[in-house]
C-alpha cells in the first residue's frame, strides 16, 4: 500500500509534519501509523500480511486544512496519457514476498490482472474494474503463497498479455 504525502502551500516554504494513518481491515484489529512527513511528494509505502478495506487520513484531525487522496495497492504514476496498451515485466523478479507491476493504458477501459500458479488454478485478483487512461502501479504480496513459478495475465479491452514471476521464500 503506497501513500504520497503532498503539500499545497500558498508561501514557497514546506512545513515539516507528522501524518497520522489509520488502515482499516474487514478481519482482526485496525492499525495507526505515524509518520514523519520531510519532504513535498514523499511516497510512504506498507506492507501488510492482509489487504486493508480502508485508510484513514488524519483520524484524530490533527491537521486544520487538508484533501487527501488514497489509493490501496494501486497507484497512477503519470498524468501522461500513453500511446498504446502495455504490461511490464514485474519488479523485482524473482521476489519475496511483495513485487510490483507496471501497466499503461491509452484510453479508458475494463482491466483484468489476475495471477495464476503453475497449474493455471488462478490464485489472486490484483485489478477487475474500469480504469482511465494512464500509468500505473500493482503491489502483489504473496506471504501467504508457497515458493513457486507464478503467471500474471492482464487484459485492457482487445490487449492480452500474460507474464511469469517466481516467488522464492
Amino acid at each position: 500500500m503506497n501513500f504520497l504525502a503532498y503539500q499545497t502551500l500558498a508561501t514557497t516554504v514546506f512545513h515539516k509534519m507528522p501524518i497520522t494513518l489509520k488502515f482499516l481491515f474487514s478481519t482482526g484489529a485496525d492499525t495507526t501509523v505515524r509518520v514523519m512527513n520531510d519532504a513535498n511528494s514523499q511516497l510512504f509505502s506498507f506492507f501488510f500480511n492482509r489487504q486493508p478495506t480502508a485508510v484513514v487520513f488524519d483520524p484524530n484531525n490533527d491537521i486544520v486544512l487538508k484533501t487527501a487522496t488514497l489509493s490501496v495497492g494501486l497507484n497512477n504514476t503519470s498524468s501522461i496519457i500513453p500511446s498504446r496498451f502495455a504490461v511490464y515485466q514485474n519488479y523485482p523478479n524473482p521476489f519475496n514476498p511483495t513485487t510490483n507491476i507496471k501497466f499503461e493504458i491509452p484510453k479508458n477501459t475494463f482491466v483484468t490482472l489476475k495471477v495464476y500458479d503453475v497449474v493455471g488454478k488462478e490464485v489472486a485478483t490484483l485489478i477487475n474494474e474500469e480504469r482511465n487512461a494512464g500509468s500505473y502501479n500493482v503491489d502483489w504480496n504473496a506471504s501467504f503463497y508457497p515458493s513457486g513459478v507464478y503467471f500474471y495475465s492482464f487484459k485492457a479491452g482487445n490487449f492480452t498479455e500474460t507474464k511469469r514471476m517466481l516467488l522464492i521464500k
